[in-house]
């Protein structure tokens, strides 16, 4: 792991790991094995690590046979065409009760909670957030997202607490380079 990723990385987990989580309402039911694959970031209020010259992101999840999940997240660096750089880690679900209430870890010891705020029922698009409302993330399957949908999660958040003036909408997907 190169310097630049632990140190992206540590400064992700302790901002997260140090922040006090607040109520906040999760989707009731999540069905974890639908979840795997691909996601590709819409919209997002990142976190202090994430950096506005990184675009195209994109989380892969893998469930595991322990039950964890495999994230790898990838972006490119500098630009739309920019060199592809990844992060991996892994989540687990800490309440099997509440399996929207994901935890994840990049560097060990510290994990970051990353909620399932709402979850489209064909599991096409998702919101993922932090309690402290700070930190959110809208993500599709697709790369792209109903204009109206991304307004109601929107007002979703806005609703729940998050400065929506701070969203950051990243590059459309069909102008990131391919692999």
């Amino acid at each position: 792991m190169s310097a630049e990723r632990i140190a992206m990385s540590l400064l992700f987990l302790l901002g997260i790991s140090c922040s006090k989580p607040e109520a906040m309402p999760v989707i009731p039911q999540v069905d974890i094995s639908k979840m795997g694959g691909s996601w590709i970031e819409i919209a997002r209020m990142p976190i202090f690590a994430q950096k506005t010259s990184e675009y195209g992101w994109q989380d892969h999840y893998e469930l595991q046979t322990d039950g964890t999940i495999l994230v790898t997240g990838s972006y490119r660096k500098g630009g739309p065409q920019g060199p592809w750089k990844y992060v991996y880690g892994k989540a687990h679900i800490p309440d099997p009760q509440v399996p929207a209430k994901w935890s994840v870890q990049f560097v060990w010891p510290f994990t970051a909670d990353q909620w399932i705020i709402d979850l489209d029922t064909n599991y096409q698009w998702v919101f993922f957030g932090h309690p402290n409302r700070k930190w959110l993330w809208i993500m599709s399957r697709s790369g792209s997202i109903d204009p109206k949908i991304l307004n109601s999660l929107i007002e979703k958040a806005k609703a729940l607490g998050y400065d929506t003036s701070q969203i950051i909408f990243d590059t459309p997907w069909s102008e990131i380079a391919p692999r």
